[in-house]
Parts: structure tokens; sequence; C-alpha cells
């Protein structure tokens, strides 16, 4: 998967480079440089406005489709350019469509990769993908360059005009293999309303509160004035150089060559100089480069040679190393902050400054100011306020970073090694000296996920916080390089229990077995378990729970009172949650047995996974019930394999087991995502006979369907659909003919109650008809439909209809006809009429709606039936009654609240409403 999404990234891109080789080519030998300024300022507000439809257009199409979708316009429409006589109209036109594409190209890409792989597969592959591109405009440089020497022979035009028949062939290629590319992304028929303009506002609000987003903004608007301003100068030389036969193979070269520096410069050369130097003063690098040669045009002259270096000091660096530092200056701001800056930033500032620009490069022809010593004048002067601006970006961006390591706002899960730049590391180290423990605490795990743990200083054991201490003992009991031993040896003596048993762990990892005996006199039950514990562990063999000192507190458990009992076990399940392995399992089964208290029970289920024996695994489906350790006793069955599967599936079925923990074990089942466990939910649906569970088993189905790529029955699914439609009717049928015109009073109240209980009954029984055509259809958005079909909007709810009926053709014809019934606006008598066939006898009197109710299963709904029964003074039910809480005592209560109503009021005497 990822190297098809690299090779569509290369012919994506290389198709792109051969369409801008024959647009400059074309543009140039048509017109003179200073129209470049038009087309910058149409592709500045093009860009404005083609990212939000764009966005929608990927929403309602799907990510694959919409990529697709526009490869093949790219293709068609650059086949059509082909056929457009040469002119201005030709040159303005490629232009702007040659911008148009790679912008939205781009993005779609990178949408749809976002799609493909999960954020663990994006932040090991995409880097690799994105090589993808960087070699595409390799080869598409190659390919141009020797396609013109092929096509030459017939003409400079005729060569370069045929350049786009080759970029509308990679483009249509590249769509030909998108094809081939699964995906569960299909778009939705209704779709939320675009929250661009919100994201607008929401980034203004960031820059205005951020003075860092402030300075990374200016940064970015003079980074884009600059190249652009470059990127015209070097197309101006060419112009007046170059005859229009030259073009085309001057810039196909050109490109090629630059683009092979700057796949060099991504694949080996750019992290290492971040790492180096880091973020700052690699950003530096470019607008210092471009200073230079902005200069050097001025006072060297040799014009061509010097314009050729500075452009490809730009090409070279501004999609490797230069992109790489800058994504790493967001780094430091909290997601929320990163996410609205980097929109605005990219919507506003970047287009923004490409029309500034371009203004004013028109109005210097305009005035005809323009020539190669005035633009080099700008190059310079604009890469020298860019230098600027990044070297005063250093303070802000170390000042954020040390602000994020106090508040814990750096996820140090997003930085890989090659990420943590020197920068990065000088704030990192600052903090580690810092009297603010959570500074010093998240400075820790941020090495330690890097993989710099190296970098921490034994001496921080010397902290005066607990915390810091605890933190630094598992990190440098790791590290083999540093003396830390004799600083845990004296944190053995510490005055706080939990920095005791940490020094003592970390000794006994590091095999110091003379260094933790002397804590089996502690005066702490705790610090003599974990002690014990790793004297075991140090000693090796095959039943460390047989170890002298483990013995002896295992004994000590049986003799003690309950709380020093319960202290040691919990110091036991510590120990062994952290270091166990199987040959621990026979002590965790010694203190799991009989265990039902929460703390304790969840700390079994996490020892659990580290001693991986099934001999628990009857224990934890009985845990299953306990809540509040609940996600600790899943995740160990989860991990215990097929073995916890067969235990659940017998729970499930067995009537025995409880029906608290019955209840639970559907949503467990789901968590191990196989297609096992689909079919015994599947299954399940039409077996189980309690509501809850039931109601259960689907959702649970519904969350592994979604999640996991895993099949089902479709014909038991619709079974369910059908008879849960059957049931909608059915209750429909009996809440029509509970609607009596007249009541005496007293039965007014329950006549309320039982009503809405019907009417919640039916609603449950079209919820769960809806969440099985949700697992049918698992690539369509049937809560949307659902919620178009509840719309007042009779357009919205008919086109719901519509696309429903064209979704369920592959269902049953009863399944189908029963949707259409009850997702149709239509009165109740009308469905009712319309299911006829489904509905056999249908109540028509309130008085038999009752019967029909004091015959159903679900107590709650026959115990209002007997209420109202006797609030109505139904007595042609008595005898029914009488015969049923015979046979269900346990409904003698709603005779007994009855009884206790005020007689009936006759018709004649009753007030007048």
């Amino acid at each position: 998967m990822a190297f098809k999404a690299f090779a569509v990234l290369f012919g994506l891109i290389a198709g792109h480079t051969i369409l801008e080789t024959a647009r400059d080519a074309l543009f140039l030998s048509t017109l003179p440089a200073s129209r470049l300024t038009w087309v910058y300022i149409a592709l500045a507000a093009f860009g404005l406005v083609v990212p939000a439809y764009n966005s929608r257009f990927v929403r309602s199409l799907g990510r694959r489709n919409a990529l697709v979708f526009t490869l093949m316009i790219a293709a068609s429409g650059t086949v059509l350019w082909h056929f457009q006589a040469s002119g201005a109209v030709l040159a303005y036109g490629l232009y702007v469509w040659s911008g148009l594409l790679g912008t939205v190209l781009i993005v779609q890409f990178w949408m749809f990769s976002g799609r493909l792989f999960t954020v663990a597969q994006g932040k090991r592959l995409f880097p690799g993908i994105a090589s993808g591109g960087v070699l595409g405009a390799v080869t598409g440089g190659v390919v141009a360059s020797a396609a013109l020497e092929l096509l030459m022979q017939a003409g400079p035009a005729f060569a370069v005009a045929h350049l786009l028949l080759v970029a509308a062939a990679f483009f249509l290629g590249t769509a030909i293999l998108l094809t081939t590319i699964p995906t569960d992304d299909h778009g939705a028929a209704f779709s939320k309303p675009s929250t661009e303009a919100v994201g607008l506002a929401g980034g203004f609000a960031v820059l205005k509160e951020h003075p860092y987003v402030r300075s990374i903004a200016a940064f970015v608007a003079m980074s884009t004035i600059t190249v652009l301003t470059t990127d015209y100068l070097f197309k101006y030389v060419a112009k007046a150089t170059l005859s229009a036969a030259e073009l085309g193979p001057f810039f196909a070269r050109y490109y090629a060559v630059i683009n092979a520096v700057a796949l060099v410069m991504q694949l080996v050369i750019a992290h290492k100089i971040v790492q180096r130097v880091g973020v700052v003063a690699a950003l530096a690098l470019l607008p210092l480069l471009l200073v230079t040669g902005g200069a050097s045009i001025l006072v060297l002259g040799s014009v061509v040679t010097m314009v050729l270096v500075t452009k490809g000091a730009d090409g070279a660096l501004r999609h490797s190393l230069h992109r790489v530092a800058s994504e790493l200056l967001y780094l430091p701001l909290p997601d929320a902050v990163r996410d609205r800056s980097k929109s605005l930033i990219d919507a506003v500032f970047v287009r923004g400054a490409q029309a500034l620009i371009a203004g004013v490069i028109l109005g210097l022809s305009y005035f005809g100011l323009d020539s190669v010593r005035v633009f080099a004048s700008m190059v310079a002067l604009f890469a020298g306020a860019w230098l600027l601006l990044t070297i005063r970006m250093k303070g802000g961006y170390l000042n954020l970073f040390r602000d994020g390591l106090g508040r814990g706002t750096i996820d140090p899960r997003l930085l890989r090694v090659e990420d943590l730049d020197l920068d990065s590391v000088e704030s990192v180290m600052a903090a580690l000296s810092s009297t603010d423990a959570s500074r010093v605490i998240a400075a820790i795990e941020l090495l330690k996920k890097a993989g710099r743990a190296g970098l921490i200083p034994a001496l921080i054991l010397y902290h005066d916080s607990d915390d810091v201490q605890m933190a630094a003992l598992d990190v440098v009991a790791r590290i083999d390089e540093q003396d830390w031993r004799p600083h845990a040896v004296r944190l053995t003596r510490s005055a706080s229990t939990p920095v005791r048993i940490a020094a003592l762990r970390a000794l006994g990892r590091a095999g110091e077995a003379d260094l933790v005996r002397e804590a089996l006199d502690d005066p702490s039950p705790a610090v003599q378990v974990h002690a014990a514990f790793q004297l075991a562990v140090c000693s090796g063999g095959d039943s460390p729970g047989e170890h002298p000192a483990v013995l002896s507190l295992r004994a000590r458990v049986k003799a003690a009172p309950i709380e020093l009992r319960r202290e040691i076990r919990l110091a036991f399940l510590q120990a062994l949650r952290e270091d166990a392995d199987a040959a621990w399992a026979d002590v965790l089964l010694e203190i799991a047995e009989g265990e039902r208290s929460p703390v304790l029970v969840e700390s079994v289920a996490t020892a659990v996974g580290r001693v991986s024996d099934e001999r628990f695994i009857p224990l934890l489906v009985g845990w299953l019930d306990v809540s509040e350790a609940r996600s600790a006793v899943r995740q160990a069955l989860v991990e215990l394999g097929l073995s916890a599967v067969d235990a659940l599936e017998q729970a499930l079925r067995d009537d025995a087991t409880p029906m608290s923990v019955k209840r639970q074990i559907p949503i467990t089942l789901a968590m191990f995502g196989t297609q096992r466990a689909a079919d015994l939910l599947t299954a399940q649906l039409a077996r189980e006979s309690d509501g809850l569970v039931r109601y259960r088993v689907l959702r649970a189905l519904g969350r592994l369907v979604m999640q996991h790529a895993v099949v089902v029955d479709e014909q038991l699914i619709d079974s369910e659909v059908t008879r849960n439609l059957r049931e909608h009717l059915r209750l429909l049928s009996i809440r029509v003919a509970l609607s009596p015109d007249d009541l005496p009073e007293r039965a007014r109240a329950s006549a309320l109650l039982l009503t809405g209980l019907v009417d919640d009954k039916m609603r449950q029984a079209s919820e769960r008809a809806f969440r099985l055509l949700q697992v049918r259809f698992r690539k369509e958005d049937v809560r949307s439909i659902l919620s178009a079909l509840q719309s007042d909007d009779r357009r919205t709810h008919a086109t719901a209809l519509e696309f429903l009926d064209a979704l369920t053709l592959a269902c049953s014809d009863e399944c189908r006809l029963l949707v259409r019934i009850v997702a149709d606006d239509l009165p109740s008598e009308d469905r009712i009429a319309r299911a006829a066939t489904y509905i056999p006898d249908p109540p028509t009197t309130a008085d038999d709606a009752i019967s029909r109710l004091l015959d159903d299963n679900d107590e709650s709904m026959a115990a209002l039936a007997i209420y109202y029964a006797k609030a109505t003074a139904a007595h042609a039910r008595s005898p029914q009654i009488d015969e049923l809480i015979i046979a269900r005592p346990s409904l003698t209560y709603a005779a007994e609240a009855a009884a206790s109503l005020p007689p009936v009021t006759s018709d004649a005497n009753r007030p007048a409403q």
C-alpha cells in the first residue's frame, strides 16, 4: 500500500513537472516576462477560493475518487490545451491551469494518504512516500529533456507543445494506478456545513493571542515574497538570454538537475543539518544563500551564472531542508493552536504575499523600472529581511519550547530521534535543571521517547522532588554508560516510600542483588515486598516464587490482618505489573483468588498481560462486572487471545452467567477485532433473548465492523432488520389503537405512561434496524441518512428516501419493502395498511390493543397494560389479568397499585374539560 502511494505521488509530480516545463517554455517564448505578474495575481486569487471548494468536493466524492477524478480532468484538460492554437490565450491559460493543478492535486493526495494510513503508520511511512514526489520531479525533468531531444526535429514549438501529451499520459497512468488502491471512503451523501470560515476566524484569534504565531506568519510571508521574486528573476533572465527554441530544453535540463539535488538533500542531508545546527540555523541557510546570490549579481556581474546558482539554491533547499525545518517551527505549539495557525498562514499570508509581490513587479514593469539589477536588489533586500526575521525567531522558539515542556503540551510521541534538533536539546537540557518538577519530568519523558535518554545526567537523582527522582530512576537505570548506582543506593534510604521502591526496582533491574538485600529489613511492608521480588528476579531460575524471601512474605500474607494483607498484595501486584514474567503466574493466581476489590482486580488484570497465563481467563471473565477495573480486565482478555474468545463465547451463551457479566461480553469481544468475534456477535443477534444484551451485541458488532476489516452474514443481518421493522410496525398498530378520544380522569396518567412506553419501544426497534443497516453497509453514513429522514424539509426527506431505497437494493425484498414503509413520510394508518401482510390481525380497538400488551414478554409493558386496564375499568380483561398474574407473580404489584385508584367517575358527573 505504501509503495502504491509512493508511485502515485511519483506519477503525479512527474506529470506536473513536465507540464511546468512546457508551461514556462511556451509562456516565455510567447510573452514578455513582465506578464508573469498577472498569472501570479490570478494564482493568488484562486488560491484563496479553491481550497474551500476542494475540501467540500473531496468530502462529498470521497478522497480516492476525488483524486482519480481530478487526475482524469488534468489529463483531458492538458490534452485540450495541446490542441489550443499557440498565442497569449494558451500562455496565460496553461500557466494558471498548471498552477491550480499543482495546488489541488497535492492537497488531495495528502488528504487521501491521511485516510489510507493510521497516525502511527504515517509517521513511519510518510517521509519515504514524500521522497516519491522529489524522485518524480527528477524523473519529470529527465523525461521532458529526453522527449524534447527526440521531438526537436519537428520544430521547437511543436516539440514543447507535445510535452503536454506526455504530461497527460503521466496523469492518466497515475489515475489508473490509483484505482487499484482499496478504500472505505466513498464520501458522505449528507455532509455537514463547511467550517472553513470558522477555522479562518479561529486562526486570526490565535494570531492575536500568540506573538510567536505572528512571527511565523511574518517569516512565511517574507519567504514567499523572496522566492517568488527569485523565480521571476530567473525567468526574466532566461527570457532575455535564450531564444524561443532553447527555452524548452533549458528548463527541462535545469529542473532535472535541481530536483536531483533536492532529492539528495531530502534523503541524506536535511535531517543531519537540522540535528547539527538546530531548527533556526537550518532555516537561515536558504535566505543567507539568496542574500549572497542577489548581492553577487549586483557586484560581480556574470549575470546568467549567478542567477542560475541563486535559483538553484532555492530549488534545492526549499522543498527539502527548508520544508523540514519549517514544519518543526510549529512543533512547540499546542495542537489546537498549531492547526488553526497553519490553516490561516497557508490560506491568507502565503496567497496575500504572492499577490503583493506580483503587484510590485507589475508596477515596476509599468514604469519601466524592471531590470536584472533591480530584481537582484529586491532578492537581496527581501532575503535579508527574511534572514533577520529568522534570527529573531530563535528566542521565541526556545521560550515556547521551554513553556511547552513546563505545561506538558509538547507530546513526546510526536518526536522521532531525527526530529530532536540542537535547539530543542538545549531547551530540554535547561528544563532538566529547573526547580519546576513538571518541567523536569516532561524533559525526561521527551528525551526517553526521542531515544536520547543518555543525555539525562545521573546527578538529577539529587533533585528535591520525589516525582522527579522516580521518573529519573526509571530512565537512568537503563543506561549502562552512567554510574548512577551510588545515587540510587542513597535513595533506598529516602523518607519517601515510593522513592525507595523506585530505587530498589532500578537496582534490581541492574542485577545489584547485594544492594537490594538490605531493604528486606525496611519498616515498610511495601518496600520489603519489592526487595524480595527484586532479589528473586536477580537470582534467576524458573520458580522465583519459591525464593526464600518471597516464600517468607507469602506466609506472612496468610497470617496478617486484613489491611496489612491487602497492602502486601498491592505491593506484590505493583512489582509484578512492572517486571513479572510467566514464571510468576502461580504467585499472581494466589493473590488474585477470591478478590473483588477494584484496585486489586485492576492491578491483577494489568499484571496478567506480563505473565500471559490462560488460567486467569475464568477470573477475568467473572471480573467484567467490576466497573472501575473493566478497562484493564478487557485489555488482559484481549492479550490472552483465542482462548479468551472461547471462554467469552461460552459465558455469553450460558444461562447461568450473571447478567451483569453477560452484558459486558459483547463490547469485550469487539475489542479483539477478529472475524471470529464478528461471527459470534452476528450469530448472537438472533439467539439472545435479553433485550439489553441484544442491544449491546448490536452496538459491539457495529463498532467492530467500522474499525476492522471483517465481514458479516448479510442474510442474517437482513433477517434481523426485517424482524426489528416488523416489531416497529406491530407496536405502531397497537399505538394507533391506544388513542381513545374519551378516557376516565383516573386513566389519563396510565394512558400517558403506556403510550410513552410504546413510543419508546417503537423508536428502539427502528434504531436497531438502522444500526443493522449501518453494519450491512459500513461504507455509507446511515446515521446521516436517518437524520435526513427526520428532517422537516420535504426535499431533504425525499432525497434521503431515494438514496436509502437505492442502498437497500442488495437486501431481501421483504427487508427493502419494510425499510421503505417505515422510512416513508406517511400517516400511521397508511403505514399499517401498507404493511398489512406483515402485521397479521392488527388490533382495531383500545381493548384489543390492551389484550396484546398483556401478553407481551416485556414485563414493564405488561405491568403498565394491567394498570391501564384497571384504571379504565376494562372488566372484560379481568380474567386475562388474573391468569397473567398467576403465571407471572412479579406483575402482582401492578394490580395492587391499580386497586388504590379512586372509583371511575361517570360520564354524566365528570366535569367538562
